[in-house]
């Protein structure tokens, strides 16, 4: 939201600094119109470039990163956006109520791990073990699990196989638990610390 409220206040300036060059361009250099308006864009261009420039430098500096770390966290988000896609299409195309709640889990810690990481960049390496092993297993099992279970005629085989995967989409999703966990290490060893000094002024 912040990054949307910032890129809108530059807007404003940029189309106010262009307004103030087409002003100057016409009032006092007596430019013709068209060639003023060509140097008020040029100049909304430059502003607004700039700007984005600045915020961005900014950002990094907020997360210490590089660009390069940037770049190669961003890649990867934009991988795992795609396959979260593919995981929600996959879990809900199994039409069991049983399992509903335990898709709809699997859903919500892989979600959960993605926007915290894309919120705050710096905690991607907090998740690495989700990006790189975690999310690929559980998609891949879910999309097999879900052509599997939709066929219309199952034999006693394929039901044994189709039990053995809800046990390990069950161990998958107490591995992403884990991944949450890991990467809200921060906030809990943090949050241990305040109630640890809490404690202490309570007992003076």
């Amino acid at each position: 939201m912040k990054s949307i409220f910032y890129t809108f206040i530059w807007a404003i300036l940029s189309t106010f600094f262009s307004l103030v060059i087409l002003t100057v361009s016409i009032g006092v250099f007596h430019h013709h119109v068209g060639l003023s308006i060509l140097y008020a864009m040029m100049g909304w261009g430059v502003m607004f470039a700039g700007s984005r420039w600045i915020a961005f430098q900014l950002f990094l500096k907020k997360h210490g990163l590089s660009r390069s770390d940037y770049v190669y966290i961003k890649q990867h988000l934009k991988e795992a956006g795609q396959k979260l896609v593919r995981l929600k299409k996959a879990l809900f195309a199994v039409k069991n109520v049983q399992t509903i709640k335990h898709n709809y889990e699997i859903l919500r810690l892989a979600r959960r791990i993605y926007t915290i990481t894309k919120k705050e960049p710096t905690r991607f390496y907090d998740a690495q073990r989700f990006y790189f092993e975690s999310l690929d297993s559980v998609v891949e099992l879910t999309e097999k699990y879900a052509l599997l279970y939709n066929q219309p005629d199952r034999s006693h085989e394929l039901e044994m196989t189709l039990s053995q995967t809800r046990v390990t989409l069950t161990e998958l999703q107490k591995q992403l638990t884990n991944d949450l966990q890991q990467v809200l290490g921060r906030d809990i060893e943090a949050l241990h610390i305040e109630l640890e000094v809490a404690d202490k002024m309570i007992k003076k």
